[in-house]
């Protein structure tokens, strides 16, 4: 049986950490009374691992970060650094690169001077510094425009003399908050590839934060997802996906979104299990198994890749009403009029299909998860 990471427990890696945040809280003064930005986070990030803060706005993820950079003083709780305790250590005696999302150029300075703005704070010689900016240019593959103005730049140029800007410092971790949310899609994809590629060259602790699961899925070795100032679960990408700890999760990670149909559980085993939904029994084995079921009612939670339609044909597990078909490459989206209201499907683009007709929805029982009805908590995940 798999076993979860959830807000109750402290995740551990597998590498011993460099960054640990120890039940951290932080409240904000508002007119009357106090909001709580963040409550009661934990989490260890390993040496050179990158760690990925994601979750809707308002949830708490870029406050962690900037207390982990000292730009915020936490109410109560402690981050360290292999050991040493940071929390109430100014933000420029931490040696921790911040990267915004405004990206925060100097119009007035060439790029070559801003690239090196970091190191001419703490004093370094002009000779010194500007060598230092070209190699990390040449790491972003700027070089040549070094003698350029922030105004003559493209936006993914830009972005990479800021990104170029924050290895200068050479610091012992990198905190980003949300540095490609102001590009395109096309440049988001580009940039992505460049911030992994330095990762993985310099090998330093980095913390990312964004509300796009796609960014974290795609770049990091770990995600914490976090959600009212909590952090709901932690895991890699396949753990987050196949083993959501709480309906949250499994809504918030996955694109298209997951689909849930209430049912009723006729049987449920470490081995087996049979659940009423909507008339229909779904017979499935189990592969993960939690006895903390607080009674028969559950939500039964599958993928759009996991839904099949047909037209002209009987005997599905349900049906329901083709409402849009939206073709994206060799798959399509469909959304259906089903039982329980709307739910989609990913399928493929050359099936017989025609809005606004009756489909037969068929859901592949090996790909279910089950949530308690109650509690919102995975028990249970077919196989």
């Amino acid at each position: 049986m798999t076993s979860l990471e959830t807000k109750q427990e402290v995740p551990e890696t597998d590498v011993e950490p460099t960054i640990k945040i120890d039940n951290l809280r932080k409240e904000f003064d508002v007119p009357g009374g106090i909001e709580v930005a963040v409550d009661g986070v934990s989490l260890d990030i390993g040496d050179g691992e990158f760690v990925t803060l994601v979750g809707p706005s308002g949830c708490g993820k870029t406050t962690t970060l900037r207390c982990i950079a000292g730009l915020e003083t936490p109410t109560s709780g402690q981050i360290t650094h292999e050991g040493e305790d940071l929390t109430y250590i100014p933000a420029n005696k931490r040696n921790m690169a911040m990267m915004f999302q405004n990206i925060a150029l100097y119009p007035h300075m060439t790029i070559v001077d801003n690239i090196a703005y970091p190191l001419k704070v703490i004093g370094v010689p002009k000779s010194e510094r500007h060598e230092e900016a070209r190699e990390a240019a040449e790491i972003m593959q700027i070089g040549e425009l070094l003698d350029k103005y922030p105004g003559e730049l493209s936006g993914g140029q830009r972005q990479r003399a800021a990104l170029a800007r924050t290895l200068v410092q050479d610091p012992v971790a990198f905190l980003m908050d949300e540095p490609l949310s102001d590009l395109d899609a096309k440049l988001k994809v580009e940039i992505r590839k460049e911030i992994q590629k330095v990762h993985k060259r310099l090998e330093k602790s980095t913390v990312y934060v964004t509300h796009d699961q796609e960014e974290a899925m795609t770049m990091s070795d770990r995600i914490a997802v976090m959600n009212d100032g909590q952090i709901e679960q932690v895991g890699t990408r396949d753990e987050l996906y196949n083993y959501p700890v709480n309906t949250f999760v499994a809504s918030f990670i996955g694109n298209p979104s997951i689909n849930y149909f209430d049912g009723n559980v006729l049987d449920l085993s470490e081995e087996r299990g049979a659940i009423d939904v909507h008339g229909t029994t779904i017979e499935f084995d189990v592969e993960y198994f939690s006895d903390s079921l607080s009674g028969s009612d559950v939500r039964v939670g599958f993928r759009p890749i996991a839904v099949s339609l047909e037209m002209n044909s009987s005997g599905g597990q349900f049906e329901g009403s083709l409402e849009l078909l939206e073709p994206v490459d060799d798959r399509a989206l469909a959304t259906v009029d089903g039982p329980e209201g709307e739910l989609r499907a990913h399928i493929p683009t050359n099936l017989p299909l025609e809005e606004e007709e009756t489909v037969q929805i068929e859901i592949d029982t090996t790909d279910l998860y089950i949530f308690d009805g109650e509690t919102e908590e995975l028990v249970a995940r077919s196989r």
